[in-house]
């Protein structure tokens, strides 16, 4: 997610585009989510959030308590991440939390096909390269303190690309099923940040095919203003009922 670096006095917070809202998991309804095996809801929060590229000091994370935030995200790897991480390690994420923090695990792997980077998804093998990033995100993760027994989902960020490239679209639909699938066999919850008009647009629509794994959490990259995670124009509230983050 593109979002401006934190500032470094909790009194100057942005009130919008930096405060991703967050509701908690609840199982989706059956009628929209495919037939799989799904592990235990995630973790759960509620209300504001930051983004930073890199993590910030302990320091700093005690600082910004003083703001309405509670939960931050962090880029925990992906061969497209974009920020050094001097701060993250298991002993930052165990600091955080016991200051309180809540954590958005973010995955900056392969990009779609059609997307302007260098380093993309081959549709001849996507299936395999979703899984081989599962599995990295996954030992990540456990690399951090974050296991899997503690439900923390992670989130896939995939960037904005173009809707009308059928065989983009479905490398990106081949690619995501395979890290959803792959996760849940490593006992993750799964997520998928992306924006309104390509990959959240493309979830609903596959949402109804019985063959594709949803992932269990989304992060919606909308940026229309709204303070909360429903009623958005572009995902019905049915799908992903509080298991959302809105970035606004």
């Amino acid at each position: 997610p593109t979002l401006p670096p934190m500032p470094q006095d909790p009194a100057s917070a942005p009130t919008q585009t930096a405060s991703p809202q967050i509701a908690p998991p609840q199982t989706a309804p059956t009628k929209t989510a495919p037939t799989q095996t799904a592990p235990p809801p995630a973790i759960t929060t509620t209300g504001g959030g930051f983004d930073t590229c890199a993590a910030p000091s302990t320091s700093q994370m005690q600082s910004w308590l003083a703001s309405p935030y509670r939960s931050a995200n962090i880029y925990i790897g992906g061969t497209n991440r974009g920020c050094a991480q001097a701060n993250l390690s298991a002993a930052w994420v165990s600091a955080v939390h016991t200051q309180g923090w809540r954590l958005i695990p973010t995955y900056v792997g392969l990009q779609a096909s059609c997307a302007p980077y260098s380093r993309r998804i081959d549709p001849a093998t996507a299936a395999a390269q979703g899984a081989a990033a599962a599995d990295d995100a996954a030992t990540l993760m456990a690399g951090l303190g974050l296991t899997a027994a503690t439900r923390p989902p992670v989130y896939y960020d995939m960037e904005a690309y173009d809707t009308t490239n059928a065989d983009c679209v479905q490398a990106v639909k081949t690619f995501l099923n395979a890290w959803t699938v792959r996760l849940h066999a490593r006992g993750y919850v799964s997520g998928a940040y992306g924006s309104a008009g390509s990959l959240m647009t493309n979830l609903v629509q596959w949402s109804a095919d019985s063959s594709f794994h949803l992932p269990d959490d989304i992060w919606n990259a909308h940026w229309d203003g709204r303070n909360t995670t429903v009623g958005d124009t572009y995902i019905p509230d049915a799908l992903w009922l509080h298991r959302r983050v809105h970035q606004y």
